[in-house]
This record gives C-alpha cells, structure tokens and sequence, in this order.
C-alpha cells in the first residue's frame, strides 16, 4: 500500500466517522437551494427538526415557526448528503455539506 492509498483511506474513515454524527436525532436543521448561491434562504428553504426547536430558535437568535419545522425535509437531506462519495463532502464546525445535481444540501448540529 502506498502512503498516498493509505492517506486517502484514512481521510475517507475520518469523514465517514464524522459523517455519523449527523442523524435525525442530533441535525437541528437542514438547507435546500441553488449551488453557487448563499443560503440566507433566498434561493432555498431551511427545515428545522421537530425535536430540536428550541434549540434552532436559540441558535438563529429567533423563533423557529410551524411552518418552518419539516422532519421530513430533515430526513430527505440527510439522506442526500449520506449518498454518493465521501470526497464530495464539505465539513466545517457545525455542518456538513454536499451538491448534487446542482443543489446544496446542508445540514446543522447544534452550535
């Protein structure tokens, strides 16, 4: 095994390791839009998790409204980012990221 293929195995362990964090229980919301875009939510929709409410309104510094909550947008989401490649993952602190087809889908843990 070259240390090229070892590295590349280990990075692909780590972000599926990573990747485990995110389910429905522990994701507090989820985002759908364009690629290329921000996601303010002016060219997609964020979802909160029924469960989680509280603690998406104490994140965004706002309440999270019914129309809002959606578990299974939550679900949808979270099965798109789990599909495909683990290199098309992007992590950062607090979410995880995929584009498909065009469209980013993001989902959130708690800050």
């Amino acid at each position: 095994m070259t240390t090229t293929t070892a590295f590349d195995a280990l990075s692909t362990l780590c972000a599926l390791a990573a990747l485990t964090a995110f389910t429905k229980e522990t994701t507090v919301s989820v985002y759908s839009g364009k690629d290329g875009k921000c996601c303010c939510g002016c060219a997609g929709t964020h979802r909160y998790n029924s469960r989680l409410v509280a603690t998406g309104s104490a994140n965004r510094g706002y309440e999270v409204t019914a129309d809002e909550i959606n578990d299974a947008e939550v679900t949808r989401v979270l099965r798109a980012i789990a599909e495909g490649d683990v290199s098309g993952l992007e992590f950062g602190d607090n979410h995880v990221a995929r584009v498909v087809n065009g469209r980013l889908f993001v989902a959130y843990l708690a800050d």
